[in-house]
C-alpha cells in the first residue's frame, strides 16, 4: 500500500510537467536588452541551462562577466543575440561595457 501511494505521488509529480513548463522556462532562460537595461536583474537557473540575450535596443551591448574573464559576448548589435550555458554553481554578475551602469546577474543553481 505504502509502495503503491509513493508510485502514484511519483507519477502525478512526473506527470504535471507540460509543454507550457517547457515554453515558461524557455521564455524565462530569455533576457532581452532595451532601454538601456537587462529584462531579468536578477536570473536563477539550474545547471546546464542556455541563458539568450537578445538585444532589442538601438544601440550595441555586451553582456560581461564583472571580473572581465568568465565571459564576455563581445560587441551584440541591435537585432542580435548571444547564449551562454552555465555549467558552474555560482553567481554571476554581469554588466554591459557601452553602459557601466547596466547591471545584473545570474545565480546559477544545482537543482530546482
Amino acid at each position: 500500500m505504502i509502495v503503491s501511494g509513493f508510485m502514484l505521488i511519483a507519477s502525478f509529480l512526473f506527470s504535471s510537467c507540460s509543454k507550457d513548463d517547457d515554453a515558461t522556462a524557455a521564455a524565462l532562460t530569455t533576457v532581452n536588452i532595451q532601454n538601456g537595461a537587462f529584462s531579468i536583474p536578477d536570473h536563477i537557473i539550474v545547471t546546464g541551462t542556455p541563458v539568450t540575450w537578445i538585444n532589442n535596443d538601438g544601440v550595441k551591448h555586451t553582456v560581461t562577466s564583472e571580473d572581465g574573464t568568465t565571459f564576455d559576448s563581445g560587441d551584440i548589435m541591435p537585432g542580435q543575440s548571444f547564449t551562454l550555458t552555465f555549467n558552474n554553481i555560482g553567481v554571476y554578475n554581469y554588466y554591459s561595457k557601452y553602459k557601466t551602469d547596466m547591471k545584473a546577474k545570474v545565480t546559477v543553481k544545482g537543482f530546482r
